[in-house]
């Protein structure tokens, strides 16, 4: 979901979070910021950038510091975490410094010791006469990514073993799931029906509302009969796929009941838009409205299956006017929607401490900061 494996902000998070190893000892020792070797020295650089990024919101509570003979141990679990192969940190590491962020994306470029020979964009290979290319545009309508150049979709072939598999798919997805920029960031804005519409004038025509700042050359060639082959598969797919591939974005269960109703939704849209409906057989998705209860100790719970450290959900319960112990209940999602900031103690909080990038809200690189959103209770 979201270009899970290729922009891995959407797999990397509080639980699972991204450590990363500076090249060298001495800091100071690049030209300006062509070398950093420290969290401070990199801070610094990105702060005096264009987009004068503050890398304090997306520090984990790990933090950051000198690797010591001790640190390798947690290292390596976090380093092996999803491998089947186990590598081990050489001890030379020992003395370099490291930095552990929530969230970060990243992108492997190494142009001195790698021929870069693939994958490679779909233009270069035919993919005006290849149906699933044409199709990919109704897909990304689906997931709502305005970034659907050619070189954003490639041919890759993955050896497994003795075999091999040649593999067709979308890369940097970053934009998906969130509707428009400028009109409004984050999955509230990924809306159920009104993405796509048939044309007011023309109804064998369809018009989709948000525009798409770039689309492959396939996708100016796709006809009728490749939008519905895509709408088929798309319609395939069950709810229990659908959930487990929500699953795997290591959001909180609240986001991810949000992101399934309303890509349930837009499923159902496209069926109708393309009479499909008939076969789909289960009744229409209820849009989510869930509270969280904060009441007592269960605030305790509530934090650990979060994975926010109980010492920092105290002390926000209490900058919010909410006594540990009280009767709270916490309303984070409203009619199918995850509340603001302001309006929900929890999502606050996680966009404070895991999410910085944003729950209810995708904060711009340059203007909204995150973390700086502010929760009371009434009184």
């Amino acid at each position: 979901m979201g270009g899970k494996h290729q922009d891995l902000n959407y797999s990397h998070t509080v639980e699972n979070p991204v450590v990363l190893i500076f090249p060298g000892r001495e800091q100071g020792a690049g030209n300006g910021c062509d070398l950093v070797n420290s969290y401070q020295e990199l801070k610094a650089c990105l702060k005096n950038s264009k987009y004068k990024v503050d890398l304090d919101p997306y520090l984990h509570p790990l933090g950051y510091g000198i690797i010591q003979p001790h640190d390798l141990s947690w290292i390596n679990h976090r380093l092996n975490e999803g491998f089947q192969q186990n590598i081990e940190l050489p001890h030379d590491l020992i003395g370099k410094n490291y930095v552990v962020f929530n969230e970060s994306s990243l992108e492997f470029k190494d142009k001195s010791g790698l021929l870069r020979s693939g994958p490679m964009s779909q233009s270069k290979v035919g993919s005006e006469d290849d149906r699933a290319m044409r199709g990919m545009l109704l897909f990304h309508m689906f997931v709502d990514n305005f970034d659907a150049k050619d070189a954003n979709g490639e041919s890759l072939l993955i050896s497994t073993g003795d075999h091999a598999s040649f593999l067709q798919a979308p890369v940097d997805l970053g934009g998906a799931f969130r509707g428009f920029p400028f009109r409004g960031r984050g999955i509230n804005h990924y809306k159920t029906k009104s993405f796509l519409r048939k044309s007011l004038t023309n109804s064998s025509r369809l018009v989709y509302t948000h525009p798409m700042l770039y689309r492959s050359r396939a996708s100016d060639k796709a006809t009728f009969s490749d939008l519905l082959w895509m709408a088929e598969k798309i319609i395939a797919l069950s709810e229990s796929t659908i959930r487990d591939a929500v699953r795997h974005t290591n959001t909180p269960a609240f986001y991810q009941e949000v992101l399934t109703y309303r890509i349930l939704m837009r499923q159902r849209r496209i069926a109708h838009l393309f009479n499909l409906s008939s076969r789909i057989n289960s009744p229409e998705p209820v849009k989510p409205d869930i509270y969280l209860d904060l009441s007592g100790d269960k605030y305790l719970q509530v934090a650990r299956e979060l994975h926010i450290p109980e010492s920092v959900f105290v002390r926000e319960m209490l900058a919010a006017g909410i006594q540990p112990g009280d009767s709270f209940r916490d309303r984070v999602v409203k009619k199918g929607k995850v509340r603001k900031c302001h309006k929900s103690l929890v999502v606050n909080i996680l966009e404070k401490y895991a999410y910085p990038t944003g729950l209810s809200r995708s904060p711009s690189k340059k203007h909204e900061k995150p973390g700086r959103c502010s929760f009371h209770v009434k009184s």
